[in-house]
């Protein structure tokens, strides 16, 4: 952590490094991902944190879904399609901007797979790849828990 903190100050030009850090700071990025990687596993099986990590659990569901949502909305924000705000507000407008679209994600995601197996563009890739129609709607079973219903596959007549 403190080899980033120094290329960070670096970077803000804060202080002005030497050519050696540059070294350090490839060798550090890949024990820095496994670190990070390492806390987050272990906060998702934490007892007391796995309930908190779980908010998380129906966006990665649909990871690919919320990553073209995503860009679709921020470019609407930041570029000329749309209300062109990139050099016009300030960072903490930006951050404010990036935090609510990622709560929407959060409340939509969970709204979203609660009634459905798959994210849309999940949904579209797994029919594709499958050459079948995957389940659109989850249903409720016997026990009163919801379950995707089965794939249909193409008729096939033998």
């Amino acid at each position: 952590m403190p080899v980033s903190a120094l290329t960070f100050a670096a970077t803000m030009r804060w202080w002005t490094p030497t050519s050696a850090l540059a070294g350090v700071q490839a060798l550090v990025n890949p024990l820095m991902t496994f670190a990070y990687l390492a806390a987050v596993l272990l906060a998702a099986r934490s007892v007391r944190l796995g309930r908190h990590c779980a908010v998380l659990a129906p966006a990665g569901t649909m990871a690919a879904s919320n990553y073209i949502g995503q860009s679709i909305v921020l470019m609407v924000v930041y570029t000329g399609y749309g209300f062109a705000l990139a050099d016009d507000v300030s960072l903490a407008v930006v951050i404010a901007i990036g935090v609510l679209t990622f709560a929407a994600q959060l409340a939509l995601s969970a709204r979203w797979r609660s009634g459905h197996p798959y994210g849309p563009v999940e949904w579209f890739l797994r029919a594709a790849t499958y050459s079948t129609v995957p389940a659109w709607r989850l249903r409720e079973s016997a026990d009163g828990l919801p379950r995707a219903m089965e794939l249909r596959s193409p008729a096939v007549e033998t």
